[in-house]
């Protein structure tokens, strides 16, 4: 009976042991189906694509990362990759580092929408590359491409708060369609009331009533959204903005200095300092 007994608790101990193992030699297959290697030219090429743009030299860096992206058979992982190595700090302008990930971006939406891709993009993927994309133009003031993505966004997901606020805001910054700017942002602040975009979408109701020389309704709605977000640099700035504008140059006055203490977010410190400057105010260092 107890050799018995010690071969069955020898033969549980075995399951025991090669169930995780089983388990863990699936995860590991799901996984490596899931994060498709690419290429070792194509790793080669944003090997070198990252030592060129660290000793500053664009034309090369350009070169290697065309190579890499046009020859790899798994395009949205090179995509990730390229992206990575442009964001290094390097020798290379922040505004030639925005415009090489927004073409990859646009790049990226381009060929998922013709079904040239390994595979169609997840709704995830998307979203971050429309950001990306929305987000390096923005940077480099190219306002057609900055409509254009959030025109994108704005398509596939109607009906979400950020998607409706950023389209809103930026059709307001650039006052192209102020009267739909309000409608799209009114309608994410319905939709976001409570949650933690409340502050990002009360911030583009305010700058929408400020574009549209509301400047009473602009600084009641940016004074709630500061009160959310009280470090902000950008809502700081919008409600030092609507204060200047509506004669109360003492509290844009604070409003603007605040905001020069509060992270730089989208280089508002410098909308901020050019603000300073126009009200002929003495610049200190915060």
């Amino acid at each position: 009976m107890n050799d018995i007994s010690q071969l069955g608790d020898a033969q549980k101990s075995g399951r025991d042991i090669w169930v995780p193992v089983a388990i863990l030699l699936v995860l590991i297959a799901i996984w490596a189906n899931s994060t498709p290697v690419v290429e070792p030219g194509v790793r080669k090429s944003l090997a070198r694509a990252g030592r060129h743009l660290a000793a500053g030299m664009i034309p090369a860096a350009d070169r290697d990362i065309a190579s890499a992206f046009n020859s790899s058979r798994h395009k949205i992982r090179t995509y990730e990759l390229a992206t990575t190595i442009l964001r290094r700090p390097s020798r290379v302008p922040d505004s030639v580092v925005a415009d090489r990930i927004a073409s990859l971006s646009r790049q990226m939406i381009v060929l998922d929408e013709r079904g040239k891709l390994e595979r169609r993009l997840s709704e995830n993927e998307m979203r971050s590359i429309l950001s990306t994309y929305m987000l390096s133009s923005f940077t480099l003031g190219r306002k057609g491409e900055v409509l254009d993505a959030a025109e994108r966004a704005y398509r596939l997901w109607p009906n979400e708060p950020m998607t409706l606020n950023d389209l809103g805001y930026f059709l307001a910054d650039y006052d192209v369609d102020i009267d739909r700017a309000e409608s799209l942002i009114k309608r994410a602040l319905e939709l976001s009331t409570g949650s933690s975009t409340e502050a990002s979408v009360t911030d583009s109701l305010g700058w929408v009533y400020y574009r549209q020389k509301k400047y009473e309704e602009a600084v009641i709605a940016l004074q709630k959204a500061v009160k959310l977000a009280p470090g902000s640099a950008e809502i700081r700035y919008h409600l030092g903005c609507a204060y200047l504008d509506s004669g109360d140059d003492i509290r844009a006055e604070i409003e603007f200095k605040k905001a020069l203490a509060c992270g730089d977010e989208f280089d508002i410190h410098s909308r901020v300092l050019d603000s300073l400057k126009k009200m002929s105010y003495k610049i200190h260092r915060v």
